[in-house]
């Protein structure tokens, strides 16, 4: 995180690595060190987009209309006429203290947003105590609601921890949202 910080000393230690290893090759090698070393470093350039940038950032699967005719649970909720929470699923219905609970959410864009949407998940009893919650930049899986476009529909998976409740067993009601961070 920090290697930014050495940017401006780079130049300078470029001059004083070249300096050092001419002075270890033989002088009829002076004039070919900066191609050999240019050849060298040229093959860690073109496989780290490769090898290490691609697969950081997950390729974004949009979800076509068959897929979204089969979410289990529809509810069809929009969320200030630009996103809207078609649906969930649980694979789970019955969860134990400090096991996680998770749950899948169908997304769709119904306009550009223009801006990127943090969720949240609340997790209530019966009581309306809070077991849990999750807060989340929707689109966390690389593809941001700044960048939706209308129609498009997407999912994803939220995991939390739920506290134990005062009444056990207990039913457990799940509120989402959206706000800007």
């Amino acid at each position: 995180m920090q290697g930014r910080l050495l940017f401006p000393a780079l130049p300078a230690v470029a001059v004083l690595l070249a300096a050092g290893l001419s002075g270890i090759v033989p002088a009829r090698w002076h004039e070919r060190l900066p191609a050999a070393l240019g050849a060298v470093l040229v093959v860690p350039a073109v496989l780290a987009p490769i090898l290490y940038i691609l697969p950081a950032y997950p390729k974004v699967m949009l979800l076509d209309e068959s897929r979204v005719k089969a979410i289990p649970f529809r509810l069809d909720v929009t969320y200030g006429d630009t996103i809207q929470l078609l649906g969930y699923r649980m694979e789970r219905r019955e969860f134990r203290p400090a096991q996680p609970l998770e749950i899948t959410l169908y997304w769709r864009a119904l306009a550009p947003p223009g801006r990127n949407f943090t969720l949240f998940l609340h997790a209530f009893d019966a009581d309306d105590n809070k077991l849990g919650q999750v807060d989340s930049l929707l689109g966390k899986d690389g593809y941001p609601t700044a960048a939706w476009r209308p129609g498009e529909a997407l999912e994803e998976t939220y995991r939390f921890l739920l506290e134990e409740p005062k009444d056990r067993p207990s039913s457990v009601r799940i509120e989402a949202g959206l706000y800007l961070y």
